[in-house]
């Protein structure tokens, strides 16, 4: 596998797939695209004096230009950009930020409006352009006016909701045009994917018919996701310039999601996956996977490599599973990773009998952690059967309370203790067991033990032809 060892030839000739750095924003333009004015405004507003400035990467060549007018208008402030970070750049670069103890963030392009709480952010979205004449006309063809609608639409159009909500809501007058979640507080009912609307009490998400104005991209997937069952039309200005119903079936997808959960159940090795430090409430949802795994007998390990990939997740064969903590849009992934990776809901409905089963699939991790959110559900005094069939191995599965004292964590050693019911358990020492296993464990110190050499000079040159090597 060229992961861990080639000839160098794989690496010459494989190609390279990049999102394609669009052309720089005419000077007179970017004023108006990048909003200049209200971003000063808002930085006077909360007295802000260090601010980090966030683009994607195809929005970097118009970083310089952005930062040069913004510094400008803000003489007394320190501004820097923000690229390449540690995980999609659809979320909020926190962490990077407070490296030069940053006083707000704006965040230019895309976004999953994943809530954060440490830093101000003020969001800057792209703005694709959209022939609204054609869009009303597709949307007043196809439905009627006592319909229940619902109105959803990707950030890029944002600018255009508004001139969207007058020439329709005085005509439907049961059209939901829902606001994006860019607050911690919110007082509508209902949150999809960082739109949140309130819907009448006597009707139901299921009565409305969706329709989405956007690509059929990542964002649309999760909100078909969480809205199973529903009738949905989509509007992409990119592809024909139609209304279109979509075609919802996610069984294949629904079937991966359970052949998974099963996998969880066997699992004995927990990797707890931690794809961001800046999302709201991630700690939390670490320390629900942790407590759950402990009630079901599962051993957690937190790993944290930014944006995973197989070789990096390679580096621990002994995880049995992978639980990513990501935004929606960063939850799933076409990677084949050599272990599963799962979304911390599938670890829900695998490891929390708490949870019921349902169509509706959460995208959002925050989701299920809100107090009063009806997705929440206890997990003290967790109640498991003391064993079950596996429906992926055949074999019998016990589920026992993880006791780290019962545990002899000495390398290669197991323990046996006396339970209770007089029942005798074997525990296999986990990590460190198979660390003890494996003929290479890594770069040792052995003090003492290395004879101390003077420093002398290396080799001079490049590696495919050194200058002390012989001619050939």
């Amino acid at each position: 596998m060229t992961q861990f060892s080639s000839d160098g030839k794989a690496a010459i000739e494989r190609t390279i797939e990049v999102d394609v750095l669009r052309e720089r924003t005419p000077a007179f333009e970017v004023d108006t695209v990048y909003e200049i004015e209200r971003c000063a405004e808002w930085i006077r507003e909360i007295g802000a004096k260090t601010i980090c400035l966030q683009f994607p990467d195809k929005l970097l060549p118009d970083s310089v230009d952005v930062s040069l007018k913004l510094q400008k208008l803000l003489a007394h402030n320190q501004v820097f950009i923000l690229g390449d970070t540690s995980y999609g750049s659809c979320c909020v670069d926190e962490v990077t930020a407070q490296h030069v103890n940053a006083d707000a963030i704006i965040h230019f392009g895309h976004a999953c409006l994943s809530l954060t709480d440490r830093i101000p952010v003020l969001h800057i979205f792209e703005k694709y352009s959209l022939d609204i004449e054609q869009f009303v006309c597709e949307f007043t063809n196809n439905f009627q006016k006592h319909e229940n609608l619902i109105l959803l639409y990707d950030v890029a159009y944002e600018h255009c909701i508004s001139r969207i909500r007058e020439r329709l809501c005085s005509d439907y007058s049961n059209l939901l045009i829902p606001s994006l979640n860019i607050s911690v507080h919110v007082e509508e009912s209902n949150v999809i994917c960082g739109r949140c609307f309130s819907v009448p009490r006597e009707t139901v998400i299921s009565d409305y018919t969706v329709v989405f104005l956007g690509k059929n991209e990542r964002t649309f997937q999760n909100i078909v996701l969480e809205l199973s069952g529903a009738k949905v039309f989509i509007f992409d200005p990119f592809d024909a310039n139609v209304l279109r119903a979509h075609n919802v079936s996610n069984n294949k997808f629904l079937m991966k999601r359970m052949f998974l959960i099963e996998k969880v159940k066997d699992a004995r090795i927990i990797g707890i996956l931690v794809g961001t430090l800046g999302i709201s409430k991630y700690l939390t949802a670490i320390d629900r996977i942790k407590n759950i795994a402990k009630e079901r007998g599962k051993k957690c390990y937190i790993v944290v490599v930014g944006k995973p990939n197989v070789p990096k997740l390679a580096n621990f064969p002994e995880i049995d599973v992978f639980v990513l903590l990501a935004c929606p849009e960063n939850s799933f992934t076409n990677e084949r990773f050599f272990k599963p990776l799962v979304t911390a809901y599938d670890f829900e409905l695998a490891c929390n009998p708490n949870r019921p089963w349902s169509n509706i699939y959460l995208t959002n991790f925050q989701d299920f952690l809100c107090d009063d959110s009806d997705m929440n559900t206890s997990v003290d005094g967790l109640q498991y059967d003391l064993s079950n069939v596996s429906l992926t191995g055949g074999h019998l599965q016990t589920m026992e309370k993880y006791d780290e004292e019962a545990v002899n964590e000495v390398s290669g050693t197991s323990t046996v203790s006396l339970k209770s019911n007089t029942a005798l358990s074997l525990h296999g020492a986990s990590g460190s067991h198979f660390l003890a296993s494996r003929s290479w464990r890594g770069l040792e110190q052995n003090l003492g033990q290395t004879k101390v050499e003077h420093a002398s000079k290396g080799r001079s040159g490049i590696p495919m032809r050194y200058d002390n090597e012989p001619d050939s």
